[in-house]
């Protein structure tokens, strides 16, 4: 349902891989490449890239700069806005002063700044006049100075006489390293890349011992470069064609840095392949290098270790992190008390095990992080026995008390410590509290912060983490506030932004995030497959959270969203929900308390989206829902709209949906009779519903109009009508679900809360979504984009008479401000929907 730019790699590979394996016999697959002798890429797909040979480079460039002037291709202008230390944008301008039409195939700009530049976070967007251009970039450092970027541009287009083209970039840098002031230059120079050739040897000596029967060989080398984008089968070694060397020629292959493997999977055991990675090939350079295989080494031994049960503690086992000489982490291994864990494949040398320590806020128990040092001898198990961890003593341990105030009758809080001991962080049991004093037992000097939830977490105002430095009789103070719920009297725009489309989200001007009221960034890397997903699950969206933080308004509702298209993430199926989808919601918590530790500005995620679009999935949808909104987390959905045949009057036209009485009417995950949402909303879970009433398809879902008719999502007034129809679900007491009439007390199977907020959402523009939008029968042309937003600037306003309807939604940020990223969409003028935001009176 959601579009997103997809980056399409040519591969060529070969059938029928194998690993070594003992028994069968051998034989030899049609098709596979040769034993030995040449290989002729010539007529293979490739991406040039620029010279890594650093002397070719610097003659080169040196070369060139002394005729630049006789260059008529040049770079007029170039221009950078940063969006801070991790995120900017910019542009530059290649002008034609030749008499004659000039290809730009071929073409290299050098971009350089202050600072080194880094060839991976660098991204073009756009070119505008519009010609189809792929972009290879390296980085060249010259002697003692930074590292530049050199961009050499793949088109078929050209340029007229005097004419110019635009083309736009961006650069997010994950580690803070952004461009001050960059400038791109050009010797205007377009040079048709000469290919090179590679001649490989190949010592297979090794294995002709190794591949014998009852073992089986079926080795590939593969060779791969042009940054990620070649990748070839050059060579496979089998039973049948052992030789004691192999030689191959490569030819015709684009300069670039090149390496050799195999899989390790098809090695045979104690075999390793060696090969003279990197192997740097310059325009029309011959070079030649060998690679051979040998025996391996065995280099790695086994830690074996048990941990007793402390006295005291609750809990039933403890993370034991394996760390190398270097400070490296090489394994965390979950230990179950009382049960011996062996670590293999450790190399020879020092290691130290250690973990968190355990501790009991109530009983005052203690005990210090685990911390033991082991030698590795190759081929050898270290054993280490049964380890005890060592108790603080009682004399370290203080009295401090514990003191809530805030929550209603009923209600509890749950603390989760996290605590600096000089140091030491222990791992504490969760307690459960009510309003009042609650004694505690901690260590004296010990930073302890309290993270804080409730029982009732929709009711209350977030409370921030309490911290505190403990001493004897130290107060920590958790002070709860009532919220007030989103309702349907204030209307707001919620805007999508897909964080996986770089390019799109460079198109983005800083000021267009202002204009939203709830923003939603997408999509996590955890789901119901990946329910213990790393705290740093999202890392590469925080740049994008960043930069979205800094220039929202204050205020605004920033949002993870999970899911995506067309059920890209599953959460289909739901059994043991309750547990999985819980082990998930503190995934998800620790994964946005990391976020927000990266955050530098004000506006923080404060809630999680659940864009969820695959079938059957209500039953994960509710148990996630339940256990965020319980987090103290808002939580936002996606639903479609759509029908199923209960309490239809006319069971032959089960897809009209009557607004004043939509009983039909339910909320699916993926255009199917599941109403996947509906249970989680009807409990109070649900803070926001951001309906897409579009893409349910052709004949999902239709509403008669008044004068007559009907509308549907290809129309832009369907907005007002299954608007109206949500209102009517709108109930304080939904009660539970009938399980004969599968209704809830509100005669319908949909019943909305009061409290949640109703968006009814519509994509950005034609190419923004499927056929079934508002766009359907738009002009291509910016009149009829214009059209099209008259007449749906006009149906929200009639929306707005409903008491429940709350705003609009819009898919995505990124469609809108870069249309022509999709489809081909040159009519539509970027930022059309964002501008005319202004125009719905919110």
């Amino acid at each position: 349902m959601k579009h997103k730019i997809k980056r399409i790699i040519p591969v060529i590979l070969i059938a029928g891989l194998g690993a070594c394996h003992s028994g069968g016999s051998t034989s030899s697959a049609s098709g596979s490449v040769p034993v030995a002798g040449t290989i002729d890429f010539s007529s293979t797909k490739q991406y040039a890239t620029p010279l890594l040979n650093q002397s070719l480079v610097t003659e080169q460039t040196a070369s060139k700069a002394a005729n630049a002037s006789t260059a008529c291709l040049a770079v007029t202008s170039s221009s950078f806005q940063s969006s801070g230390q991790y995120y900017g944008s910019g542009s530059f301008v290649i002008t034609n002063g030749c008499g004659e039409t000039k290809s730009l195939d071929g073409m290299q700009v050098t971009m350089e700044d202050s600072t080194s530049l880094d060839p991976s976070s660098f991204a073009y967007s756009t070119v505008s006049p519009w010609m189809e251009i792929k972009t290879s970039v390296v980085g060249i450092t010259d002697d003692n100075g930074p590292t530049k970027l050199s961009i050499t541009l793949e088109t078929g287009g050209v340029l007229a006489p005097n004419a110019s083209v635009k083309i736009s970039y961006g650069y997010n840098s994950p580690f803070g390293n952004a461009p001050v002031n960059p400038v791109v230059s050009s010797d205007g120079e377009v040079t048709p890349v000469e290919p090179g050739n590679i001649n490989l040897t190949i010592n297979t000596s090794k294995l002709v011992t190794a591949c014998q029967e009852p073992t089986i060989c079926n080795i590939p080398v593969v060779l791969a470069g042009q940054g990620g984008q070649f990748e070839s089968v050059i060579a496979r070694i089998t039973n049948s064609n052992v030789k004691s060397k192999i030689v191959q020629k490569l030819n015709g292959l684009k300069p670039s840095t090149y390496s050799l493997t195999v899989p390790a999977n098809t090695l045979p055991p104690k075999i390793m392949f060696n090969a003279p990675n990197p192997i740097l090939l310059a325009a029309g350079q011959t070079v030649y290098e060998s690679a051979s295989f040998s025996a391996a080494k065995v280099t790695t031994g086994v830690i074996s270790y048990s941990i007793n049960k402390p006295t005291g503690i609750d809990q039933n086992t403890l993370d034991v992190s394996v760390i190398n000489a270097e400070s490296q982490m090489v394994a965390t291994m979950n230990t179950e008390f009382g049960k011996t864990v062996n670590v293999g494949n450790l190399t020879a040398g020092r290691y130290t095990l250690t973990s968190y320590g355990l501790a009991d806020a109530i009983k005052g128990i203690f005990y210090n992080p685990l911390n033991k040092v082991a030698q590795v001898k190759a081929n050898k198990t270290t054993e280490l026995g049964a380890i005890s961890l060592v108790a603080q003593p009682e004399s370290n341990i203080v009295p401090a008390k514990l003191k809530i105030t805030g929550l209603d009758a009923g209600d509890t809080a749950t603390i989760t410590f996290t605590d600096n001991y000089k140091g030491k962080q222990y791992k504490f049991n969760q307690l459960t509290a009510s309003n009042g004093t609650s004694n505690l037992k901690l260590l004296k000097g010990d930073v302890v912060t309290l993270n804080v939830t409730s029982s009732a977490a929709s009711k209350y105002e977030v409370v921030a983490p309490v911290t505190g430095t403990i001493k004897a009789n130290t107060t920590l103070l958790v002070p709860f506030k009532h919220k007030s719920q989103p309702s349907g009297g204030n209307h707001i725009a919620v805007g999508y932004i897909d964080g996986t489309a770089t390019g799109a989200f460079a198109a983005i001007p800083d000021a267009a995030f202002a204009k939203y009221d709830v923003l939603i960034v997408g999509f996590s890397a955890c789901d119901a497959d990946h329910v213990n997903c790393a705290n740093n699950a999202d890392d590469a969206l925080v740049p994008i959270f960043q930069r979205v933080s800094k220039n929202a308004k204050s205020g605004t509702v920033m949002l993870l969203s999970l899911g995506g298209q067309n059920g890209s993430h599953s959460f289909s199926g739901g059994s043991n929900a309750a547990e999985n989808m819980s082990t998930l919601a503190k995934s998800l918590d620790a994964d946005i308390r990391y976020i927000n530790s990266k955050i530098t500005t004000p506006v923080k995620v404060t809630g999680v989206d659940l864009d969820i679009e695959a079938n059957d999935s209500g039953n994960n949808i509710t148990e996630l829902a339940k256990a965020l909104h319980q987090m103290g987390y808002l939580v936002s959905t996606a639903p479609q709209a759509s029908t199923n045949g209960v309490g239809v009057t006319n069971p032959s036209n089960p897809t009209s949906v009557d607004s004043s009485k939509p009983s039909n009417f339910i909320l699916t995950a993926s255009g199917t009779t599941n109403n996947d949402y509906g249970a989680a909303i009807a409990a109070g879970y649900v803070d926001y519903i951001n309906l897409q009433a579009y893409n349910s398809g052709p004949g999902v879902i239709k509403i008669p109009r008044e004068n007559g008719g009907f509308s549907d999502e290809t129309y832009t007034d369907f907005h007002q009508y299954i608007a109206k129809a949500m209102n009517q679900t709108v109930s304080n007491d939904c009660g539970t679900l009938d399980p004969v009439t599968k209704l809830y007390k509100n005669g319908n199977q949909v019943c909305i809360p009061s409290t949640t907020k109703i968006l009814i959402g519509t994509v950005a523009n034609k190419t923004a979504g499927g056929d079934a939008t508002m766009w359907a029968y738009e002009e291509k042309t910016a009149a009829g984009n214009a059209k099209i937003l008259a007449e749906y600037t006009s149906s929200v306003k009639v929306a707005t008479q409903y008491q429940y309807y709350g705003g609009v939604m819009v898919w995505a940020l990124g469609n809108d401000y870069y249309p022509s990223a999709w489809g081909g969409n040159t009519w539509d003028p970027a930022g059309a929907y964002t501008d005319n935001l202004v125009n719905l009176g919110f």
